[in-house]
């Protein structure tokens, strides 16, 4: 079974489904995020794309008007899993911002040290989406 590239993220993941466009070379596809932090996301998606490939991710954020927007790379991809790093947000706010606006909350949201108590933990969002165990628990 593939193993996943060490874990070079500076800011921890917080477990999330949302729904989001993916914007690639004028195509378009439709996934959902499993885990969201102010550095990137984790997506589970019909389409996978090469590592390094440049894309636009929109989302709707919840219980807010309007469509966000963040450029990114995908930094690995195992269909239907692939990973994005952000870039800059087509609005001009800080990636963390963008973030936290999709978490909910203020910036608290997008660099706590973990997910609010009594949520669901990333193992449980994993297991629910179907993800190998390596996924979520690489090996070392």
């Amino acid at each position: 079974m593939a193993t996943l590239p060490p874990d070079p993220r500076r800011a921890p993941r917080v477990p999330t489904s949302l729904r989001v466009e993916l914007v690639c070379a004028g195509t378009s596809w439709l996934a959902t995020t499993l885990d969201l932090s102010a550095g990137g996301c984790a997506l589970r998606s019909e389409r996978g794309a090469e590592p390094g490939t440049a894309l636009v991710m929109l989302v709707r954020p919840p219980g807010q008007p309007g469509v966000l927007g963040v450029e990114g790379r995908v930094v690995w991809c195992r269909p239907p899993y692939l990973a994005i790093r952000f870039g800059r947000t087509l609005s001009g706010e800080r990636p963390v911002d963008l973030a936290a606006r999709l978490l909910g909350g203020g910036p608290a949201a997008a660099t706590s040290v973990g997910p609010p108590r009594g949520s669901r933990t990333l193992g449980d969002v994993a297991a629910e989406a179907g993800l190998p165990p390596e996924l979520v628990h690489p090996a070392g």
